[in-house]
């Protein structure tokens, strides 16, 4: 990696930047050059699958013409680039392909500092970082030194106080999942199906989840005004209290009379596995090991630790494979395996309903998928939103991070969850799950990923995918009908 970024320094040397020949604004201070080098070498060397240097440099392109929000312009800028070959200084040993590339780069930079002289040379060279991190997917992102603290100590810092939402999003509507009992949001009146808006004066429909998470937070005792849209229609401003909330990522109760379990995990932490088994206990004892069946219920849980997943999944598998993961380098090949020292006996042995959505993502669909594979569960619900990959942060200079995906999970049969997400035994039909003016694009997708045959019509309400969970536990010729019908993962 350090040949590369020499041959880096050598080619944007080259390509000009380092000496901003043609420019009027002076050189661009060096520390930033080495900052983009780094992170150029950091992707090219570490990220999942190869990728091309053009690629790289379209993406920071991209991610400097952020500059301005008018199209006119960017595709003014983009035109101007086109037809540049690479500059005449051309020393041996350097890429063709490269030096082209990053001259184009150098080029697109001058021109933009020419047009926007008020950015700095930093702030241009942080779009143009994250333009090149964030283009490659999702889940990577270029971290400033705040978004890094926030990554490592997140719900520690001065800003780790909240309202207590549970929200997911549904096309492009952020939707509250379910307000914590006791919380600002619930004693403030927000209630589960609401859609929010606003939050202080930052619209957040189309926005992402992250963002609308740090809007929320803030200091303990700190207001926040949160606008939502309830189910029929109106809407209101709420003025929260932000506080310390404790998350439980585990809660569960049992239903007495049909001795039903039911357990709900929001997202996979370093103590969800433990708290998952006990739950489990609990619940046991509660029925004086009479349990009938168990509903895990997955719905809008994003993941978390692998490690966490892994180890709920043995909590219903004996042996077996769990999971697996790949990507370029050697140690990102790992096999995650069940033994029989976790597994709670009483429940392998009784019927399971695993709730899913399209929120369901990452470690959750490694425990849905497992258990499916396995055929120890028979997963309810729409498709889930098929993030099946790991991100690795590498620690840069200052205190900021790369927060690169590295790897792919793979589920027990050997198919991909990334993109595909894990298609359920039994899938419901939710039209009315989706707010007025969602595209419909997505709605079609959810439908066409089951066959017909195994799709059911539900109305769509919180506790209808339980209901059906539980009716399904109790008809054993349905549940074991169900569990053969396990859809063939995408590899």
């Amino acid at each position: 990696m350090n040949k590369l970024k020499k041959i880096l320094v050598l080619a944007l040397a080259t390509s000009g930047l380092c000496f901003a020949a043609q420019s009027s604004h002076g050189t661009v201070d060096q520390d930033l050059l080495r900052k983009f080098t780094h992170v150029y070498t950091k992707v090219k060397s570490n990220y999942v699958t190869p990728v091309e240097d053009t690629e790289l440099i379209d993406h920071a392109i991209d991610g400097m013409l952020n500059v301005t929000d008018s199209e006119q312009a960017r595709t003014k800028i983009r035109a101007s680039l086109h037809g540049k070959g690479a500059p005449k200084r051309k020393p041996s040993g350097l890429d063709p392909g490269l030096l082209k590339e990053l001259h184009r780069f150098t080029l697109a930079y001058m021109e933009i500092k020419r047009n926007y002289a008020f950015v700095s040379d930093e702030q241009l060279m942080g779009m143009a970082i994250q333009g090149m991190v964030s283009g490659l997917d999702p889940m990577s992102k270029f971290l400033d030194t705040e978004s890094a603290k926030e990554m490592l100590h997140g719900g520690t810092g001065k800003n780790s106080a909240a309202v207590g939402i549970e929200f997911s999003k549904k096309g492009n509507t952020v939707v509250v999942v379910e307000p914590l009992t006791g919380s600002p949001a619930d004693l403030g009146g927000i209630r589960r199906g609401d859609v929010i808006e606003k939050i202080g004066d930052r619209s957040v429909t189309g926005g992402e989840l992250e963002e609308v998470r740090k809007l929320l937070r803030g200091t303990a005792g700190s207001q926040v005004p949160v606008t939502v849209v309830n189910e029929n229609g109106a809407r209101k401003t709420i003025t929260l209290v932000r506080r310390k909330i404790r998350y439980e990522s585990v809660t569960g109760d049992l239903n007495a009379s049909k001795k039903i379990a039911y357990i709900k995990i929001r997202r996979f932490d370093n103590n969800t596995a433990k708290d998952a088994s006990e739950e489990l206990a609990r619940l046991e004892r509660m029925s004086r090991g009479t349990l009938a069946g168990l509903v895990l219920d997955l719905r809008s849980n994003p993941g978390g630790l692998v490690t966490a997943a892994a180890g709920v999944s043995d909590l219903f598998l004996d042996e077996g494979l769990i999971v697996s993961t790949d990507g370029r380098g050697r140690d990102s090949r790992l096999k995650f395996s069940a033994s029989r020292v976790m597994t709670h006996k009483g429940v392998k042995r009784i019927p399971k309903v695993v709730l899913v959505d399209e929120q369901t993502a990452a470690g959750a669909e490694i425990v849905a998928a497992a258990l499916q594979d396995h055929k120890q569960a028979v997963v309810i619900g729409t498709k889930t939103y098929g993030s099946g990959s790991i991100q690795t942060l590498f620690p840069l200079v200052g205190g900021e991070m790369l927060k690169l995906t590295t790897a792919y999970f793979f589920r027990p049969s050997g198919g991909k969850i990334q993109d595909l997400g894990v298609t359920p035994n039994i899938c419901i039909e939710n039209d009315t799950h989706y707010h007025k003016g969602e595209d419909t694009h997505k709605k079609s997708r959810n439908r066409s990923s089951c066959p017909e045959a195994m799709r059911v019509n539900a109305d769509y309400r919180h506790d209808m995918d339980r209901k059906l969970a539980s009716e399904l536990i109790l008809d054993k010729k349905a549940y074991r009908k169900a569990i053969k019908n396990t859809p063939q993962a995408g590899r």
